[in-house]
């Protein structure tokens, strides 16, 4: 099979090691950068991305929190949650023939640059919700000790990007959406729970449930079951959590 995983910069460590986007092979451990690859392109959809003020810069960018949705038989939406020259989300299209594959950039979204963005899902109309994860200023420790504080974004094209009402959360993380776009899921890592909110309720209705880890990314697994996995609170190692989505 093949998985996509990104590789942020070194904004957090100090290093000058610049990011990644890699596609990994996993019948045979072979891997491949996909931005420095021989077929990436840019092409800049600038109807459906005006604010987007230029190509992504290759040699100063920071891929973070990515969601991949199938288009067709060999194509995908890829959107990374990206740092570096510019705070964005940044917008592609993947294409694997075989096990060939192409990535080409469309456009980016800018997004407010005093905070890291970690996680985002993708919605059918091509918008996306990220989460908030830090100031950049406050870095990990504020999301530890609680003081740090993330909300919700939301945009959809056409629009700007919009903080959702009522979805601040300690450290927000991981994030996923519901196949009906009902339901939007969040690991709150500073908070050590997982949130839901239900869009079908006005004003936005909240459950959350506490876990004893501080959960990072969150990902659907079976059917109707989500993942999420993260340092055990008591600092013995790490755990991976399954969660029945409706209950």
């Amino acid at each position: 099979g093949l998985i996509i995983t990104s590789g942020m910069n070194g904004g957090l460590d100090g290093t000058t090691v610049n990011g990644h986007i890699y596609l990994v092979d996993s019948t045979d451990d072979s891997w491949e950068d996909l931005v420095t690859a021989s077929g990436f392109s840019q092409d800049l959809d600038f109807s459906t991305y005006p604010n987007c003020p230029g190509e992504l810069n290759i040699n100063d960018f920071s891929a973070h929190g990515l969601a991949l949705k199938q288009i067709d038989s060999n194509n995908f939406d890829l959107y990374i949650t990206s740092h570096g020259a510019r705070e964005a989300i940044e917008i592609f299209t993947l294409n694997i023939e075989s096990v060939r594959a192409k990535l080409t950039w469309r456009g980016c979204v800018p997004l407010d640059e005093t905070i890291m963005h970690n996680s985002l899902a993708i919605f059918s109309d091509g918008g996306f919700i990220t989460t908030q994860f830090m100031t950049w200023d406050g870095g990990v420790q504020s999301v530890l000790s609680g003081e740090a504080k993330g909300s919700l974004v939301t945009w959809r094209p056409g629009g700007q990007p919009t903080i959702m009402p009522g979805s601040e959360l300690g450290g927000a993380n991981g994030i996923v959406v519901s196949e009906d776009e009902r339901y939007i899921y969040v690991a709150a890592f500073g908070a050590g729970e997982l949130v839901r909110f239900d869009l079908a309720q006005d004003p936005i209705k909240t459950d959350s449930i506490a876990l004893n880890i501080l959960p990072d990314n969150v990902r659907w697994g079976e059917p109707g079951r989500l993942l999420t996995a993260g340092g055990n609170v008591n600092g013995d190692g790490w755990s991976v959590i399954e969660i029945d989505a409706a209950s």
